[in-house]
């Protein structure tokens, strides 16, 4: 999901990448936070591109294809240096860079 603010209220928003301009339709409204879908994209984010898969956006197995695999390594390392430091206030080391699969294709893994 990519976050956005509106009147300083967060609200994540179902398949957006960053630098993405959208018309969202709120789907779910919380104290802290909402949550919505696009209803129109005005411009498409840079860094998005075509996935290589046909079912991509229906199974749910892969949901970031729509972006490069190097992006989508940045953008997973920072999702777990903002949970760990961020969300759970632990300091931490320096962290290495995740290590690319050899073929980002073709497998499933799960942690």
């Amino acid at each position: 999901m990519g976050i956005a603010r509106h009147n300083g209220m967060v609200v994540f928003v179902e398949q957006t990448l960053t630098g993405d301009v959208v018309d969202v339709r709120i789907t779910r409204k919380k104290s802290g936070f909402r949550q919505g879908i696009p209803v129109h994209f005005h411009q498409y984010s840079s860094l998005r591109i075509e996935p290589v898969c046909t079912h991509f956006g229906v199974c749910g197995g892969c949901k970031w294809q729509n972006l490069s695999y190097a992006d989508q390594l940045a953008h997973k390392a920072r999702q777990v240096y903002d949970a760990l430091h961020r969300l759970a206030k632990i300091e931490l080391p320096e962290i290495n860079p995740i290590k690319a699969a050899p073929a980002p294709f073709e497998y499933r893994n799960k942690l």
